[in-house]
């Protein structure tokens, strides 16, 4: 077991999120980044430690940081990390003892809807190397699936 993966670390995950979530409501965005971020690490931990259902629910979870409709310009430049932390979390699903026969082709999607939220956000002023770095990381792990 690593350290990102002990009871200690999904804690200091869990407190993350719950730091984040008495903020992000009034638009903080870098509560907004922290909340899909820890709610990423949380996710991987669960697959690692053989938790299907909870990793599934905190991958999903890094959804509600961001509103709907109407996203600002900025959490706009968010909406990616939150598709790809569900996308890469059905990743690892299907590369484990979990796996089901759709865990493949929901990674496929979310990866894909991710790459589709990178590509519209590439005209943006503020869309910088470290965002081209992560859509290159995503259609790497597309070109994988």
């Amino acid at each position: 077991m690593t350290r990102k993966n002990t009871p200690a670390a999904q804690d200091s995950y869990r407190s993350s999120i719950a730091l984040a979530e008495r903020t992000m409501h009034f638009g903080d965005m870098s509560a907004i980044g922290i909340f899909i971020a820890s709610n990423g690490r949380l996710a991987e931990s669960e697959v690692a430690l053989g938790h299907r259902a909870e990793a599934v629910r905190s991958a999903l979870q890094a959804l509600q940081a961001l509103p709907s409709s109407q996203l600002t310009p900025p959490q706009r430049l968010l909406l990616p990390r939150a598709y790809a932390v569900v996308g890469r979390t059905y990743v690892r699903l299907a590369e484990s003892n979990m796996r089901l026969p759709e865990d493949r082709a929901q990674a496929r999607s979310w990866l894909q809807k991710t790459l589709e939220a990178w590509r519209a956000v590439q005209g943006q002023s503020t869309f910088g190397e470290a965002h081209r770095r992560e859509m290159q990381s995503i259609e790497d792990q597309l070109a994988k699936l």
